[in-house]
């Protein structure tokens, strides 16, 4: 569950990074010299290592708190 919302959240955030950046492609276009605007392989690959490491940080703590035993965490408050 907590993966699922990381990762909903993750891809509204990677469509709304993606759009805003397509529309400020004239705007970086002039401010870079010797590279193109549009690169979709760089924008790919972006969106890939910022979902790949949402997901590792949402996925080591869950899987760690799986392994606690509620029953003694509450015991310790």
């Amino acid at each position: 569950m907590v993966v699922r919302q990381a990762l909903r959240l993750t891809s509204v955030g990677v469509g709304v990074g993606l759009l805003m950046s397509l529309g400020a492609m004239r705007l970086i276009g002039s401010l870079l010299y010797g590279v193109r605007t549009y690169d979709p392989a760089t924008m790919l690959v972006a969106a890939g290592v910022l979902v790949i490491v949402t997901l590792t940080a949402v996925y080591v703590p869950a899987r760690w708190a799986t392994r606690v035993n509620p029953i003694v965490v509450l015991r310790e408050d």
